[in-house]
């Protein structure tokens, strides 16, 4: 199926929740998020002003905001517990890197001494994969279309030498015009000391995650088998109801492919390789190997 090549813009009407934003789900002072809501970052015309607290990310507080023309943006302020001078420079750096198609535009990024490191992203409205799947019943076709474009996203990403990392549904939101990736780079900021058992979705992370490594572009590969499965067949290879039985099953479990057979059964299993060396080098080529492109 051809892939879908669009990024939504929306105009944040309505207020819905934002694209990637989770209320909740992190043992931290949320008061101390929802303080920074309506306080302006950046000076001048380049200035935004925080409305809305709208929940947080791996890595990020996310609140709508406006600039001072009142246009709508997204900010993503880098929470206070992973700063670091180190992680507040590559944070800000992301700006300068340019977006890739299929994710939002990064307008902007600042780490100035005393003030919070943030990102500001042009408005997308969409919904994350987990509930499109739920909520839209969407056919085998409309399945294999989805993780078409989800796998052509990230191909374009690995091309450029960059990983995401963190790749689950979460990060992945559909809308009226297609796919966008959410937040690509922001885990790579935080380097190798990142505290990966506490950011990480264990349903997702890959192998070497689980044993203390922040991964390269093959982590992202055997993420993808995971969401692949997930997308073609709505549930996961692995079943577990904890947390820490998740990350014993990515460390020395096997995965469940029943449910897959043929080609897409050998083409899954590669990718959910133990060893980072037997997956797929990229996106682009677990790509090619599903789809023949």
């Amino acid at each position: 199926p051809p892939p879908s090549g669009a990024v939504p813009r929306g105009s944040g009407k309505g207020r819905p929740p934002l694209p990637g934003a989770r209320v909740g789900g992190f043992a931290e002072r949320t008061t101390e998020a929802r303080a920074l809501v309506g306080q302006t970052l950046g000076v001048g015309s380049r200035g935004v002003q925080l409305e809305r607290w709208a929940g947080q990310t791996t890595t990020a507080w996310v609140y709508a905001a406006a600039r001072q023309d009142r246009s709508e943006v997204t900010v993503k302020v880098l929470r206070p517990q992973l700063e670091t001078p180190e992680r507040r420079r590559a944070w800000a750096a992301l700006a300068r890197r340019g977006s890739l198609p299929g994710t939002p535009e990064v307008l902007e990024g600042s780490a100035v001494a005393g003030k919070p490191a943030y990102l500001i992203y042009e408005s997308l409205t969409g919904v994350g994969l987990d509930r499109a799947l739920a909520r839209d019943a969407l056919s085998e076709s409309e399945r294999e279309s989805l993780l078409f474009d989800l796998l052509t996203i990230v191909a374009g990403a690995h091309a450029a030498g960059l990983a995401h990392l963190d790749l689950r549904p979460s990060k992945i939101c559909r809308g009226s015009e297609g796919l966008f990736l959410l937040d690509l780079g922001h885990f790579g900021a935080l380097g190798a000391s990142a505290p990966l058992r506490e950011l990480l979705d264990p349903r997702y992370a890959a192998p070497e995650q689980a044993a203390g490594a922040p991964g390269d572009i093959a982590t992202d590969v055997y993420q993808l088998g995971m969401l692949a499965h997930k997308v073609l067949f709505g549930r996961l290879p692995f079943v577990a109801t904890r947390a820490e039985d998740f990350w014993e099953l990515q460390l020395n479990g096997e995965p469940d492919l029943s449910a897959a057979e043929g080609l897409t059964r050998t083409v899954l299993g590669q990718a959910l390789a133990h060893d980072p060396q037997s997956r797929y080098p990229s996106a682009g080529a677990l790509l090619s190997a599903l789809y023949g492109v």
